[in-house]
């Protein structure tokens, strides 16, 4: 091999800088070290970063570079045998460590399986010259004893590898950043979490100050300071925080975590929820009580890629935020995915705490892969979990960790303050348009039925008995959900008359107060959950939950169907003492449906075992993929700059983030059947893959109307 004094890790950036391989070398190192200390990894991260990019020494990489910055028009082309990776995954294993293999092989095209990767392990001596150029300006490159590490049960080793991944990754693109975009690079951080403390207990205060002196209050605030107080004196572990729909848990829980994670010197708060709606509401809700800029990062879909403010983009990459507010799908289809760009916020999640609220509504397909990784974070990773929510579900029958009850309700003296509804279970079945009848003869209700076909038949009967009723389910975009749930709270603030038909889509997190809930029977927790609609803020003494049986009724196959049949079991077992919001008898309900159904579905445990990485992440899958289409809905200025982004984006044209972000709140997510039968009924346009123009006429009222067909919009 020539001389290459002057290795270069990178071409030149803007100010005519090239990028030495040493400096890069030791900077992801450096950095990597970091970001894996809290994970017990500092050592082996580090020689997994020196290591990453030694293969960029060849004469052939170099040869490239130089031919990119001199303009060649086809420099991937010329020079296809530049690999980079190969050279480091030598080192890796010859020092006796796998993990950092996966990670080096797997730091741009993502993580291979244990077979791919012995394929492409080098035979002796293979670059032994290019390992030896480095030398040159790097010493030492090779640690003083192998590099081993604790051996772990096979699956938790293949997280570790996720997460050994996640450092090098992340260090590799913010050092790669630091040298083409400095004044990008400038925009991350924000703030610490220990400056949030001080703004949150200030806004609490203010908050007290401002409410009216009741009994519910007077709960809610006995609620907060207990649970606050309970998580300072925790260490670290997996914790249960119940508090009944309506305590206040959104706050509270902000406030344990905070609390917690000072005491123990944790450095991140993370809040997973189920549904996107419910991620705008928590994180507007955060911010307010933070009242700091860099605090609160809501990292969903429709926000992050998109996201019009620069340091949320750059944060949403690698949750570099003190508090970050996220779904479940999120969190556990990065912790199972195997590209770098999903995994290089892994590590952010140690010496975290962890908040999954709303913990029943992960499927039951996936608990045990779920609840391995969530013990794998107590374990090795310094994490606090938390599962908070009034319908606990029961993970200790399912990981090898116990959690923890956060809530003494002995010493949590509040009396009767929760209970707030009358229960009413009818017998027969009701037909759509009988209950639309009894609705029609109620005051301001609110009816839940379990699919969107149920949904849009009881609100079809109800129309010409009540036109001004209102509807809501997944059919409608994000701006007319937004624009309903608006309507809803102002009639209920001001008194007036309010009948909404919805799906589950209101039974979680969403701050709604109605005197009397009707339900079509199903899911026990969504039964309670419903009931957390239902005289939220105890403005009268009791609301009144009506538990029905609607005629013809549909259900979503799978869990929803086993867990419907379940609550019909449970209620027998219990008899005259049957509450869905008792623990006992939730927790039997639970028992009862963990065992009807298969608790790894798809088998994501068997790929784990094999180390299969690319399988385990085509398998793990918390809902069914969906498929996206643009409505024009709004105003007509709104529907006016709908079609024209839309025209746009049919030609063919870049769109600014600016454009995307409003776009997404004029989407609807359908199951690719759904989508693929619009389009070849000649209601879409398929513009990309993946995303099509609604070409149908827009219905008022419910959206995007798709014809009778039984489909599985939420799982619990």
């Amino acid at each position: 091999m020539t001389d290459r004094a002057n290795l270069m890790a990178h071409t030149p950036n803007e100010g005519g800088a090239w990028h030495p391989l040493a400096e890069h070398l030791m900077s992801v190192a450096s950095m990597a070290r970091e970001f894996g200390e809290p994970l017990g990894l500092g050592e082996a991260a580090y020689w997994t970063g020196l290591w990453h990019d030694v293969g960029k020494a060849s004469c052939t990489f170099q040869d490239y570079l130089t031919a990119c910055a001199s303009g060649d028009p086809a420099p991937r082309t010329r020079f296809a045998q530049r690999d980079h990776k190969r050279a480091g995954v030598s080192l890796a294993s010859a020092s006796g460590c796998m993990a950092a293999a996966f990670a080096i092989d797997g730091h741009h095209g993502g993580i291979p399986a244990l077979a791919q990767l012995r394929e492409r392990l080098p035979g002796p001596g293979e670059f032994d010259d290019v390992i030896a150029a480095v030398g040159v300006v790097l010493k030492p490159l090779r640690p003083k004893a192998p590099l081993s590490l604790p051996g772990l049960p096979r699956r938790d080793e293949e997280l570790r590898v996720r997460f050994l991944a996640s450092c090098l990754v992340d260090a590799d693109f913010l050092d790669t950043e630091e040298h083409f975009t400095r004044a990008r690079s400038n925009e991350r951080g924000g703030a610490d979490l220990s400056d949030l403390q001080a703004p949150f207990d200030e806004a609490i205060r203010e908050l007290r100050e401002r409410s009216d002196a009741t009994t519910l209050n007077k709960a809610r605030a006995l609620y907060f300071d207990h649970v606050v107080s309970r998580a300072r004196s925790c260490g670290t572990g997996m914790y249960r925080m119940t508090g009944r729909t309506g305590v206040g848990k959104t706050l509270a829980g902000l406030g344990a975590a905070l609390a917690h994670a000072g005491a123990n010197g944790q450095r991140r708060v993370v809040v997973a929820l189920p549904y996107m709606t419910v991620t705008e509401q928590t994180a507007e809700v955060y911010r307010k009580a933070l009242g700091r800029p860099g605090a609160v990062l809501e990292h969903q879909s429709s926000v992050s890629e998109h996201s019009d403010t620069l340091w949320r983009r750059l944060a949403a990459e690698n949750w570099d935020a003190p508090v970050v507010v996220t779904t479940v799908v999120q969190l556990f289809e990065s912790m199972f995915s195997h590209t770098p760009a999903r995994l290089r916020k892994l590590h952010r999640l140690a010496s975290s705490v962890i908040v999954l609220d709303e913990a029943q509504t992960v499927p039951a397909g996936v608990l045990e892969p779920v609840a391995e990784a969530l013990h794998w974070l107590v374990r090795y990773a310094g994490a606090t979990v938390v599962l908070m929510t009034a319908t606990q579900p029961a993970f200790d029958l399912i990981g090898p960790l116990r959690e923890m009850e956060m809530v003494d309700w002995g010493d949590l003296d509040v009396g009767p303050a929760f209970d707030r509804v009358r229960w009413r279970f009818d017998e027969g079945p009701v037909g759509a348009e009988t209950l639309a009848a009894e609705l029609a003869e109620e005051g301001s209700c609110l009816c839940i039925a379990n699919t969107v076909d149920d949904a849009e038949k009881v609100s079809e009967a109800l129309e010409s008995l009540d036109p001004s009723h209102l509807y809501l389910s997944t059919r409608l975009c994000r701006e007319h959900r937004r624009a309903v749930l608006e309507e809803v709270n102002e009639r209920l603030g001001s008194g007036r008359t309010c009948r909404l038909v919805s799906t589950q889509l209101v039974e979680a997190g969403l701050d709604l107060d109605f005197p009397r809930v009707v339900r079509v029977s199903g899911p026990l927790p969504s039964l309670a959950q419903a009931a957390g609609r239902c005289n939220r803020n105890g403005l009268r003494d009791f609301g009144e939950v009506r538990v029905v049986k609607l005629a013809d009724g549909k259900l979503p196959p799978g869990e929803y169907r086993v867990g419907t049949q379940e609550t019909a079991a449970v209620m027998e077992v219990f008899g005259a003492e049957f509450q869905p919001e008792r623990p006992e008898v939730l927790r039997k309900w639970f028992e009862l449906v963990y065992d009807a159904v298969t608790l790894d579905a798809h088998d994501v445990n068997v790929a784990r075992t094999s180390l299969d990485f690319p399988l385990v992440a085509e398998r793990f899958r918390l809902i069914d993929p969906r498929l996206t289409a643009i409505v024009a809905w709004g105003t007509s200025d709104q529907r006016a700059m709908v079609e024209e982004v839309t025209d746009r984006l049919a030609r063919r044209a870049k769109l600014a983030r600016s454009d995307w972000r409003f776009l997404s709140g004029f989407t609807v997510e359908l199951l690719p059947s759904a989508f693929q039968g619009a389009n070849r009924a000649g209601s879409l346009q398929v513009l990309d893959k993946g995303l099509g123009r609604w070409l149908a006429p827009y219905h008022e009222r419910l959206g995007v109307v798709l014809g009778r067909q039984s489909e599985e919009v939420f799982q619990w």
